[in-house]
């Protein structure tokens, strides 16, 4: 089923993985340097993080969480700062709208 808005799935995400064991327990970046995932642009080593996050059980709580607390740097749920914008926006339309979900409060 698709999102009725952008966004609203990450955030449902998130509100489902609150309520389970904390996501970055099994995060497949835990084991790696943090270093590797602080990129604001498409480099090697973001490519290198990217495919990381393209096989983490995880990537969709990692990045639900970037787009609820509208982290602005680094490589979250296997998306770039710029790649995140849209979700970024679609996340402020809800909160204005009050269609956010409980996991903001």
């Amino acid at each position: 089923m698709l999102a009725a808005h952008p966004g609203d799935e990450a955030l449902t995400l998130l509100e489902r993985s609150s309520r389970t064991e904390h996501w970055t327990a099994r995060a497949g970046c835990a084991s790696s340097d943090p270093d590797l995932f602080f990129h604001d642009t498409d480099t090697p080593a973001a490519r290198d993080a990217k495919a990381i996050c393209r096989d983490c059980p995880v990537a969709a709580e990692c990045l639900a969480v970037a787009v609820q607390q509208q982290v602005r740097h680094g490589i979250w749920g296997g998306l770039l700062p710029s790649e995140r914008r849209p979700l970024h926006a679609a996340d402020a339309r809800n909160r204005k709208s009050g269609r956010h979900s409980r996991a903001h409060g």
